[in-house]
């Protein structure tokens, strides 16, 4: 049931068990735990490291060539022109991202910041793949970005930015894939059913990881640089090595099922049904 993997890098972070960790773990039922013989005392250190995350959120100070705002400079958007499949992309970072999938009739996608706020959200299009940034507004405000997908539209998204707080609810779309690529303090993510095997990467550090899954589908979970603690389906892990792997019965017959990488730090991992 467990079997040894060979020690990662160590230039990998890898974080332990933090102080309100449950003593006692509990693996889960009809799981299959696979992680090293070792636990480096690296692990202790990157714990800290991620719980103490600062995320650098970048904006840019001017509007790039092409590209086309939306009413007041404050909301952009596109049409969906027949697509049934669509990348976005979130290239800079903000304080706090929202981002949902709901019907938008014709509209592809529509990105907004609030009155008075940091930025400026400027978006670009490149066949079905679109690009979101932010440029600096010259107001006080807080640095916030709402991004909304049109749920009839399957979707690849990728995150590059930092946040404080990531907040992506995608339950009522349809996603291929998900890249988590700046790092957050706290990430919410909603899965809606799968459709094939869709993957979800993380890979900066993040300090709290909720991912919800819809449905009943067998969820495998990568752990690539350790982890304080991991909760599936309510079943805790604490002091989680880099290397480890969670994987449900069935999962590697399942034709729906969703592929968790961890690939970075993270001090708490929770999946649970929603």
């Amino acid at each position: 049931m467990v079997q040894p993997d060979p020690p990662p890098s160590t230039e990998s972070d890898a974080p332990s068990a933090s102080e309100n960790s449950p003593s006692q773990p509990v693996e889960p039922a009809g799981l299959r735990l696979h992680r090293p013989a070792w636990i480096a005392a690296a692990v202790v250190v990157a714990v800290a490291l991620v719980a103490a995350l600062t995320v650098f959120v970048a904006t840019r100070g001017s509007e790039p060539d092409g590209a086309v705002a939306g009413d007041a400079d404050r909301v952009v958007s596109g049409p969906v022109g027949g697509r049934e499949q669509a990348t976005f992309v979130l290239l800079d970072g903000a304080s706090s991202v929202t981002l949902r999938a709901e019907p938008l009739d014709d509209v592809l996608y529509r990105a907004s910041t609030p009155d008075g706020g940091a930025e400026l959200p400027v978006a670009s299009q490149d066949g079905d793949e679109v690009r979101v940034e932010l440029v600096d507004s010259g107001e006080p405000g807080s640095s916030a970005l709402a991004v909304v997908l049109n749920s009839d539209v399957q979707w690849q998204i990728r995150i590059l930015g930092g946040a404080t707080e990531q907040i992506i609810d995608l339950g009522e779309g349809s996603v291929g894939s998900v890249e988590l690529a700046g790092g957050a303090s706290r990430i919410e993510l909603t899965l809606p059913p799968p459709q094939g095997t869709t993957t979800v990467r993380m890979s900066e550090g993040a300090g709290d990881w909720y991912v919800y899954q819809v449905g009943d589908a067998p969820v495998q979970v990568h752990i690539g640089a350790g982890a304080g603690a991991v909760t599936i389906d309510g079943a805790v892990e604490s002091g989680v090595a880099g290397g480890t792997v969670f994987t449900p019965d069935g999962w590697e017959a399942a034709a729906d099922r969703v592929d968790i990488d961890a690939a970075a730090g993270v001090s708490a991992l929770v999946v649970e049904r929603s």
